[in-house]
């Protein structure tokens, strides 16, 4: 894509899709996304939200982090560090965060999850220790896979990456 073009379709589009630092790369403004679906959560009356991410150092899900940060800190919500688990993708991790999550003295009333399908895991683990989806605790994906809408039906919510209609080129 030529300097012309690439100028003019990032003109064109509205947050939360930003240009990064590659060349010819369209991607979702990760923390600003989050931030709005921790501040959903809160909007809903949860004030303890356990945060599940995937692991520290890769760009986006330290940009997720910091979107969950923001918004707690924009709400007067002090940072709990027991609520925040980082680690692989995978339901091994999702299964022993809502455990680390659960056996807390207060426990998080909502889980927002960095990945769809670390929300599915979660939801599962949930589920199987006796607690009802939405109303023991909240459970909120981020990516929305098409699976997804095969198992959270009307309880849970996703954070969807949507962008704006692109512009012709």
């Amino acid at each position: 894509m030529n300097q012309y073009y690439h100028n003019k379709f990032f003109k064109s589009v509205n947050p939360p899709v930003t240009s990064g630092h590659f060349n010819d790369v369209v991607m979702i403004d990760n923390d600003e996304a989050t931030c709005k679906g921790t501040k959903y959560l809160l909007d809903l009356g949860h004030k303890r939200i356990g945060f599940v991410n995937g692991p520290a150092g890769i760009r986006i899900f330290d940009k997720r982090l910091q979107g969950y940060k923001k918004a707690l800190q924009e709400n007067g919500i002090e940072l709990d560090e027991s609520l925040i688990v980082e680690g692989e993708q995978s339901s091994k991790t999702a299964e022993s965060a809502v455990r680390q999550f659960l056996a807390q003295a207060l426990p998080p009333t909502a889980i927002f999850t960095t990945s769809d399908l670390v929300a599915i895991a979660v939801l599962r683990t949930v589920q199987k220790s006796g607690l009802k989806v939405p109303e023991d605790i909240s459970v909120m994906g981020f990516d929305d896979i098409p699976v997804a809408s095969l198992i959270f039906r009307l309880n849970q919510t996703l954070t969807r990456k949507k962008a704006k209609k692109l512009p012709k080129i």
